[in-house]
């Protein structure tokens, strides 16, 4: 590795690596392809709370606008976490090769992937 992708490394969050398990597709180990780059999906169950919803929707129609609303509300919660966080980690080779939609929606949502 050269000394730019060292500095690059080194200024990450770093992992453990009691945190990091085989990869959930093809089983093997995360670095089995020499890949340095890994993913780890993070993954959280929610439910809907119909009763943030409806406040929320709500003060949209009282006052015409949701932009508005978002300021003047409480700002409820929509959702509520019942399960998670979990952890799933994949390999970069399983991703490319098995989940090139993952691949393109983290792209999209901002990941450097």
């Amino acid at each position: 590795m050269n000394s730019a992708a060292q500095k690059f490394v080194d200024d990450l969050p770093g992992i453990k690596q009691d945190e990091i398990k085989t990869c959930a597709i093809c089983k093997r180990g995360v670095a089995h392809d020499g890949n340095f780059l890994i993913w780890r999906l993070r993954f959280d169950r929610a439910a809907l709370n119909p009763r943030g919803i409806q406040q929320q929707y709500g003060l949209e129609q009282m006052l015409g606008s949701p932009a508005l609303a978002r300021i003047m509300g409480t700002n409820p919660d929509i959702a509520k976490v019942i399960d998670g966080p979990c952890d799933v980690w994949v390999c970069e080779q399983c991703v490319l090769e098995r989940m090139p939609q993952l691949f393109a929606i983290a792209e999209s949502e901002g990941a450097k992937p």
